[in-house]
């Protein structure tokens, strides 16, 4: 599953604006079912990386220049 799906789903007491991964985003009715799933459009994504992915890519170069132990110090 690798395209990213919005839709809006009632609950019956609630309604949401949510996604999903689907490959063609036909079964996406049945996924919820016995809620109601309307406003079905596929989300196109501009960078394939997850906002997790995304974050850890900039936090590394942070981290690797983060001493391991006080003894890494540079003593002054």
């Amino acid at each position: 599953m690798n395209k990213r799906w919005e839709f809006d789903l009632d609950t019956g007491d609630r309604q949401f604006k949510t996604w999903v991964y689907s490959d063609t985003g036909k079964d996406i009715e049945s996924r919820f079912k016995p809620y109601k799933v309307s406003n079905i459009k596929e989300i196109k994504q501009t960078n394939t990386k997850t906002p997790s992915e995304q974050l850890q890519d900039q936090l590394e170069p942070i981290i690797d220049n983060i001493p391991n132990s006080w003894s890494d110090l540079e003593t002054v």
